[in-house]
């Protein structure tokens, strides 16, 4: 006897920690089947692909994820997205429902998972590590922007001459205009530095630092995120004699919460 296909509906489940950003990954998916009493909702147990994407991400809150939404789905599958997606603290993104006719509910929902959100065999998720010091820095302050949701509103490669500096093409990593009530607007870049090496390049950022306070339309603020101790370094005498702030990367998620404070976003 031919059995009658079901008319299923299904979602993506994905992780969305930064509004701003159109950027997602998927964790899992959830079907229901219209007609019965069917629900399905898987969702990966390991969270790389999300920690590859968004570094710093706290995935600590999504333990259960996958218990609480079958149990919503269950019981009201209307409401179900909107009730998901408010008590994941609205960095968990669901899809409408899409349609789709299965023979086997069960079997349909695991040939989902499998296609929207498994990792191909054999392929770990996975970031290439940069290629120098400057770089893994420069990884270190996106990140750490990102997870403060900042970094939309910092204008990245900021060329000197775009701060009224003739045609200096020097780029800064980051660069933000500091509201300042009480003293006015200062320019602020943040550079990402290597104190083991780049002499060059530190002398660059002094001598570009030290023509903008000269020639600049407002005050400017200079600060130096590395990764080494400034005391085992001769490169770092030559930025705080041009008055740029060093600041260690493991202190970047205070800088964060000072650079929202400097924007009046906290």
């Amino acid at each position: 006897m031919a059995s009658f296909p079901h008319l299923c509906e299904y979602v993506i489940l994905q992780i969305a920690p930064n509004p701003f950003r159109d950027e997602a990954v998927n964790i899992g998916i959830a079907l229901r089947d219209t007609e019965g009493d069917f629900v399905a909702v898987h969702v990966t147990p390991d969270f790389g692909r999300v920690r590859c994407l968004f570094p710093g991400f706290e995935t600590a809150h999504l333990e259960g994820l996958q218990q609480t939404l079958q149990e919503a789905l269950r019981l009201d599958a209307r409401q179900w997205r909107y009730q998901a997606e408010e008590t994941f603290s609205q960095t968990l993104r669901v899809s409408s429902f899409r349609g789709l006719l299965a023979e086997d509910p069960a079997a349909a929902a695991h040939d989902l998972y499998r296609q929207l959100v498994q990792p191909a065999a054999g392929k770990p998720a996975r970031l290439p590590a940069p290629a120098n010091a400057r770089a893994r820095i420069v990884d270190e302050m996106k990140a750490t922007f990102e997870q403060a949701a900042l970094l939309d509103r910092l204008a990245a490669g900021r060329s000197a001459a775009e701060l009224h500096l003739g045609n200096d093409p020097y780029r800064f990593d980051f660069y933000y205009l500091q509201a300042a009530p009480s003293n006015g607007k200062a320019h602020v870049v943040m550079q990402a530095v290597d104190l083991a090496r780049s002499s060059g390049r530190i002398k660059e950022l002094c001598f570009t630092v030290q023509n903008l306070r000269r020639h600049g339309a407002a005050p400017l603020q200079a600060r130096a995120i590395h990764a080494t101790d400034p005391m085992e370094s001769r490169h770092a005498e030559y930025l705080r004699e041009s008055g740029i702030e060093l600041i260690p990367v493991a202190a970047l998620p205070e800088l964060a919460r000072r650079v929202r404070r400097e924007l009046a976003l906290s």
